[in-house]
């Protein structure tokens, strides 16, 4: 039943390749679920490099975290190529 007033209540969004879905650190108020395309999770090092460690297909979601915790994105989730996000509200 929740899943269902979720997609009920979201609104579609489509990114270009390279856009940023969410960044990390950032407020995250929406559960977002991947409907098309594909999401980079990528992390910081210290040095200031950058590292993918995950590839998110339809199907996944994200923001779930954020919104139990109160924290930001814990990545950033960067479109891989262009795709398709339902954002939904939290509640």
């Amino acid at each position: 039943a929740v899943v269902e007033r979720m997609c009920e209540a979201s609104r579609v969004v489509r990114f270009r390749k390279g856009e940023f879905v969410a960044r990390i650190g950032a407020e995250c108020p929406n559960m977002i679920v991947l409907l098309a395309g594909s999401l980079r999770v990528v992390g910081g090092r210290p040095d200031g490099r950058e590292y993918t460690f995950a590839y998110l297909e339809p199907g996944h979601w994200i923001g779930l975290g954020p919104l139990m915790d109160g924290g930001g994105a814990m990545a950033d989730y960067i479109c891989h190529v262009d795709s398709t996000v339902a954002m939904g509200p939290a509640e």
